[in-house]
C-alpha cells in the first residue's frame, strides 16, 4: 500500500475516530484504522476494501515501531 495516499486513525472503533472513518471512506481515502478494541474495528470495517485495521495501543512507542515496519 502506498503510504502517501493512506490516513491513520486512532481510536476509530468508536466515537468521533469512527466518524472520521466513516467520512474518510466515503471520500475514498485508504484507511489504517488503530484501536485497542480490535474487535469493534472488525465488525465496523474489516469488510471494507482499502481500509486495514490494528489492534494497539498509541501510548506504546513499540507499538508504532510495528506499524511503521507493517507499512
Amino acid at each position: 500500500m502506498e503510504s502517501s495516499n493512506l490516513i491513520i486513525i486512532t481510536g476509530a472503533a468508536s466515537g468521533i475516530g469512527r466518524k472520521l472513518a466513516e467520512e474518510f471512506k466515503k471520500k475514498g481515502h485508504q484507511l489504517l484504522l488503530v484501536d485497542l478494541k480490535i474487535e469493534l474495528l472488525d465488525e465496523f470495517f474489516g469488510s471494507m476494501s482499502e481500509v486495514m485495521c490494528r489492534g494497539g495501543d498509541v501510548s506504546d512507542q513499540g507499538f508504532w515501531l510495528e506499524l511503521a515496519e507493517f507499512l
